[in-house]
């Protein structure tokens, strides 16, 4: 009976070691991402900010714990994707413009994602937010230099077809 629990314990341990591994991994993943990633727990306040958001809106961790999400999205969005959750959706994704902590202004496109408990109930929302301003004003230089390409095209059509007109008065 006593080497039963011993082995029952050694497996316990080894198992809480594998549990522990696991999710120092998955934190590390989360730490390491390239987009943003907060989680909001059933009230809409943030419980979870990795370096990608401070590096995107310029907050620190501790200074956005607690706060509610709608401090970075547009609260009617939110609002609606989370009763489209309540629905039933598996997920939402839109672009908003939203501002830094210094209040400059900022593009982003922003996945949001349900966080379902037992009874899949909603327990909070996971938002993976990415910045695209840079593009964003790239495709805005790509959009102006495209019309200034059609602007010289009928300038220079305008052109030729005066020309032809000017030759044969000249003639």
């Amino acid at each position: 009976m006593l080497s039963e629990y011993l082995a029952i314990t050694l497996q316990n341990s080894r198992l809480y070691g594998e549990i522990a591994e696991t999710k120092r991994s998955l934190e590390q993943i989360i730490r390491s991402a390239g987009e943003a990633i907060v989680s909001v727990d059933a009230e809409d306040r943030i419980v979870g900010w990795n370096l990608a958001a401070e590096q995107i809106f310029g907050w620190i961790q501790s200074e956005m714990l607690g706060r509610p999400i709608t401090r970075l999205l547009p609260e009617a969005t939110y609002r609606q994707a989370k009763a489209e959750f309540r629905a039933g959706a598996p997920t939402r994704v839109f672009e908003i413009r939203s501002a830094r902590w210094d209040g400059s202004p900022i593009e982003l496109g922003v996945t949001l994602s349900p966080m379902r408990g037992r009874g899949d109930a909603l327990e909070g929302v996971l938002a993976m937010i990415r910045d695209i301003t840079a593009q964003r004003e790239l495709e805005n230089q790509m959009l102006q230099s495209e019309k200034l390409t059609a602007l010289g095209q009928l300038a220079g059509g305008i052109a030729h077809d005066f020309n032809n007109l000017l030759q044969s008065i000249l003639s």
